[in-house]
């Protein structure tokens, strides 16, 4: 039972993460930070379902697990970064240069 109430609990955060990157890529938000964690291969799994193509950019710094995962989508660019130490992530539209 107690597994059961994980597995919900993970498809919630995942429909939260979604819902929350559709808010960035419509320009309705500027970045989204989340205090929760997911993999980020759960992530990347959510943004090519809603159509972000990832650049298969990853770099990370090592020690602290500080992370940067870039995406395209119509045109614009994204960065998913954050950190597996702390557990926390965000997810932005790039800057145009």
């Amino acid at each position: 039972e107690f597994i059961m109430d994980i597995e919900k609990y993970k498809e919630e955060l995942k429909e939260y993460y979604k819902e929350s990157i559709k808010k960035v890529i419509s320009g309705e938000a500027e970045g989204i930070e989340f205090k929760t964690w997911l993999a980020p291969d759960t992530v990347r799994d959510i943004c090519e379902e809603l159509g972000l193509t990832y650049k298969d950019e990853f770099d990370c710094n090592g020690w602290i697990w500080d992370f940067w995962d870039q995406y395209e989508y119509n045109g614009e660019s994204y960065t998913l970064a954050g950190t597996g130490y702390y557990g926390s992530m965000a997810f932005s539209k790039n800057e145009s240069i």
